[in-house]
């Protein structure tokens, strides 16, 4: 919340231009939010017009953290190389389960902070990752990660 303006936007920058210069064939994996901004679209429009209003009205430093990975989503997906965002909802300290959703529809169920270091590593790491770039990542019961080959 205190990050240079803009910070998100440029470090992909950066990484992009570095990776067209030496590792063409990489995959650039970062995380993204699903709760301050560039989730709007894939929620419900009564959660949208929550957020909405919480990054604009109530608490605007989010809002602002949320322009800038709205910003970063959007020189991911002009730049070409292979890239994922995934946008984690509610993050909690519970322990790594490997039960993790990802869908193109938002939702508020949490997700523990390990869970979410688990799929962001699977998916990176994975030489099929799945046609989205941008899930929305929650805890999904009976629903494992696809990265992780368990669909």
């Amino acid at each position: 919340m205190t990050s240079p303006p803009g910070l998100h936007q440029k470090l992909a920058r950066t990484l992009i231009t570095a990776i067209r210069e030496g590792a063409p064939r990489a995959r650039l994996t970062c995380l993204s939010t699903a709760s301050m901004g560039p989730a709007g679209n894939p929620m419900g429009p009564a959660p949208r017009l929550l957020f909405r209003f919480l990054r604009t009205v109530a608490v605007p430093s989010p809002g602002r953290a949320g322009q800038d990975l709205t910003a970063m989503e959007q020189e991911l997906a002009a730049s070409g190389p292979d890239w994922h965002a995934p946008r984690p909802v509610k993050l909690t300290g519970g322990p790594l389960t490997r039960n993790v959703r990802a869908s193109d529809r938002g939702t508020v169920k949490p997700v523990s902070r390990a869970d979410v270091a688990w799929h962001t590593l699977t998916l990176a790491g994975h030489p099929d990752p799945g046609p989205l770039r941008t899930p929305v990542i929650t805890t999904g019961p009976g629903r494992k990660n696809r990265t992780a080959g368990n669909d």
